[in-house]
């Protein structure tokens, strides 16, 4: 079905709109667009845009909207019938129980990162002042998570991008946490530097698939999704590389996609010489994390 492109102005009762029919307009709209979630995606814009809580939407559902106030939800409703990610559109996501500054110069932090922050975590815990690198750091949402649950942790953020940075940046600030931040090319931000613990979320899509994802995805950074050909080039890079940058004992913990752990695993056992290896499955039984220590 086609989005009829109409822009919710008046209440079917034909006063002034409710935010009980914006809500039910929101929701038919968005699910006409192909929305997989349309009902939560028209509460989240609703409680971002009036400043309410899900309670507080569901109890003054009967209070009139304002000309500006239904202004900005039509604005925002748009943008999402148009696939843009709600993330994008309110300019936060959440991680953690955090909420972080996102942008189309970052990744949007997903609830499958959480099993890769949880295992830095744990692992940066096992030492006192444990120095960490967070590798295509992105948004910053997995260093800065660690750091802040971690405040002992010394965090070093890394990304190839600029702009990415300057976001991360904005989250440090935003949530007091104190981090380094380095601009390069994987290693290359930190040629001389050694860690205890290194954490990466890199690209792991392979570059074939990348125009067949859904399309949310297309208006996330291509930088931050291609993998190379079989989607593994950035773990290569990683077992070749994070030998010079590790101290002893150190750990390398990075997240996979579907049916790459066990190549990573054995691309870490034979480059980084580890120690002891292993794969962390998230909570859908899905191979998500692999670690390694060397």
């Amino acid at each position: 079905m086609r989005p009829s492109g109409r822009t919710a102005k008046r209440s079917e009762r034909g006063g002034t709109m409710t935010i009980a029919d914006w809500l039910r307009h929101a929701a038919a709209r968005l699910e006409a667009s192909g929305c997989p979630d349309p009902k939560v995606d028209s509460t989240w814009i609703a409680e971002n845009t009036l400043g309410m809580t899900r309670s507080g939407l569901v109890f003054g559902g009967t209070r009139d909207l304002n000309d500006d106030q239904l202004r900005r939800l039509n604005e925002a409703l748009e943008r999402r019938t148009a696939g843009e990610p709600v993330q994008y559109i309110l300019g936060t996501a959440p991680f953690m129980g955090m909420e972080f500054i996102v942008t189309p110069d970052v990744l949007i932090p997903r609830q499958d990162t959480e099993t890769l922050a949880e295992a830095v975590v744990v692992e940066a815990r096992r030492r006192e002042s444990a120095k960490l690198l967070d590798l295509c750091t992105g948004s910053g949402a997995l260093g800065l998570c660690v750091a802040s649950l971690c405040p002992d942790v010394q965090a070093t953020l890394a990304d190839v991008s600029a702009e990415a940075l300057d976001v991360a940046r904005a989250n440090a600030h935003r949530l007091g946490v104190r981090a380094t931040f380095r601009h390069g090319d994987m290693f290359a931000a930190v040629r001389h530097e050694r860690f205890d613990v290194i954490a990466c979320n890199p690209p792991y899509i392979p570059t074939a698939e990348l125009d067949g994802l859904q399309r949310e995805v297309q208006f996330e950074p291509r930088i931050a999704l291609d993998g190379g050909v079989d989607g593994l080039s950035f773990y290569r890079t990683m077992a070749a590389e994070a030998p010079a940058h590790l101290n002893e004992g150190g750990a390398v913990l990075v997240e996979v996609g579907m049916g790459q752990a066990q190549d990573v695993r054995r691309l870490f056992d034979e480059g980084l010489g580890a120690r002891e290896s292993g794969v962390i499955k998230d909570l859908n039984g899905i191979e998500r994390v692999v670690w390694a220590r060397s």
